[in-house]
């Protein structure tokens, strides 16, 4: 199953340990964030957005994100932020709300994935030509707004357009690719080589840590998609990608064991890095068996944390899988965690009822369907084995039971721009106009639902039977393995529909 966090518009969740330059005595006390606009931005209301931890801490019982929000309204255009109690640094975006004419109602991100200090008093200004930062604690916003510029410079000069269709093969696609790949990288680490910021004491290292491993990831995930498209199968593509991952582990890695353990975005590189190579290199033994023998402490507890998340929908025993993990974590309120993370899960419990738009523009209920077995898919535009389940396993199941009015299969789109999904049902690819089709709105993968139902992976199956009890939420059981089977998921309806 292609993973994803979550909250992707934000991939620098962190729980951060007192030792990078924070005070014993700061673990009760606040921040503020003020922000003043300029008069061309003329917004009602903005929506300020903390992440508290991210895989859990050292110090830190959460295992999921801890998600707040704190609206502020107008004041003369102007914006006063009181945020209590941080134990530690925190992750916050500015979310802006409704303009005054009420256009955009949905709002806008003006800012993403800065990280806020107990005691920091930051003054954020916006204007014509950008945003500036004054104030304690405003030297760290300021970095990482100086980061993104840099990466969107990166990006947009190391930018490789698709070869022509006449010229595209898998090699040639994978060459370009992988070139295109190498500038980024190269580019980007030679700024943040030049600033140093591993020396200093303070979070700048670790901002410089998530930039970085955010972009190596984005080719990861890309290459993780094309190998379980079968990229693997060609011979002249798979050497390709070993030489990349070779050339990978010259890459600096993080400096310090506190940077490695506290930055979700190298635990999700090293996780994503490590599949990669499992898959082309054609190892012997397991994935699982890789990642215990390779890697120890917190940063191996936190990378089999996040692999329990991404293959949890694909056990077939998922309390014997748990138990398995639960052996080698020692992190104690990480074992917490993926006790409660099972137990969310879990066969019998109650499906949260919930509310979401139809193509019709109706809003569609869970609790509409009492009484009949619901089958439900999420899904993302771009997701390959999305696009693959679809194909080969739900669409032959919609037909089997097309004329059975006992069944019903919500098809939910996790995503916020509605004219892309409508095109999407159109194309057939994804989905079927022949089913509900439902999407998250101007929510995106914010939306409660994905919190409700524990979303953290696409696709992800659901099936719900009559009693409005969750059946199975098993990739394996519904499915989908990296092989369809949909007559798996044609008995599994079958079998719901004799309770």
């Amino acid at each position: 199953m292609y993973s994803r966090f979550i909250f992707v518009v934000i991939s620098v969740f962190l729980s951060c340990p007192i030792s990078y330059g924070q005070a014993k005595s700061s673990l009760s006390s606040g921040s503020v964030i003020t922000v003043y606009l300029d008069s061309f931005q003329k917004y009602d209301s903005l929506a300020l957005i903390i992440y508290r931890a991210s895989l859990g801490g050292s110090t830190d019982a959460s295992f999921l994100h801890f998600k707040e929000k704190q609206v502020a309204y107008s004041t003369n255009n102007h914006f006063t932020f009181n945020i209590k109690k941080i134990g530690g640094a925190v992750n916050v975006s500015l979310k802006a709300g409704a303009f005054v004419s009420n256009r955009n109602k949905g709002g806008k991100w003006i800012l993403l994935g800065h990280l806020l200090m107990p005691g920091d008093n930051v003054v954020i200004r916006f204007n014509g030509t950008g945003v500036s930062f004054s104030g304690k604690g405003s030297e760290r916003f300021s970095y990482k707004n100086e980061l993104d510029t840099v990466i969107a410079q990166v990006k947009s000069q190391f930018y490789m357009p698709p070869l022509p269709p006449k010229m595209q093969t898998r090699v040639g696609n994978a060459l370009r690719f992988i070139e295109s790949a190498k500038s980024k990288d190269s580019a980007l680490s030679v700024y943040i080589s030049k600033r140093n910021p591993w020396k200093r004491n303070d979070l700048t290292g670790l901002l410089s840590t998530n930039a970085l491993y955010a972009m190596r990831n984005n080719v990861l995930d890309a290459m993780v998609t094309m190998l379980l498209a079968g990229g693997n199968n060609v011979p002249e593509v798979v050497p390709l990608y070993k030489q990349y991952l070779d050339d990978m582990q010259k890459f600096q890695f993080p400096p310090n064991r506190n940077i490695a353990e506290h930055s979700a975005v190298y635990i999700e590189f090293l996780k994503n890095y490590e599949l990669v190579r499992f898959i082309v290199t054609g190892r012997q033994g397991s994935y699982f068996d890789t990642v215990v023998e390779g890697y120890s402490g917190l940063v191996r507890d936190k990378l089999l944390v996040k692999m329990l998340f991404d293959a949890y929908a694909t056990f077939s025993n998922a309390d014997s899988m748990v138990r398995r993990y639960l052996q080698y974590v020692k992190s104690s309120a990480l074992k917490e965690g993926i006790i409660q993370f099972h137990k969310m899960r879990m066969p019998g419990s109650d499906a949260i009822d919930f509310s979401l738009e139809s193509v019709s523009r109706k809003q569609v209920r869970l609790s509409d369907f009492k009484g009949k077995v619901v089958f439900m898919d999420f899904w993302y535009t771009g997701c390959g084995p999305c696009i693959k389940y679809f194909q080969e396993a739900i669409s032959v199941a919609e037909k089997a039971f097309a004329n059975n009015p006992e069944v019903v299969f919500l098809s939910i789109n996790v995503g916020a721009d509605k004219e892309r999904w409508l095109a999407e049902i159109q194309n057939g690819i994804y989905t079927s106009k022949d089913v509900i089709n439902l999407y998250t709105g101007k929510q995106g993968w914010e939306h409660p639902i994905l919190e409700d139902f524990g979303i953290v992976a696409a696709p992800q199956p659901i099936l719900i039977g009559k009693d409005g009890k969750i059946i199975s939420r098993s990739s394996t059981e519904l499915g989908h393995s990296l092989t369809e089977h949909p007559q798996v998921l044609i008995n599994a309806i079958n079998k719901a529909l004799l309770k």
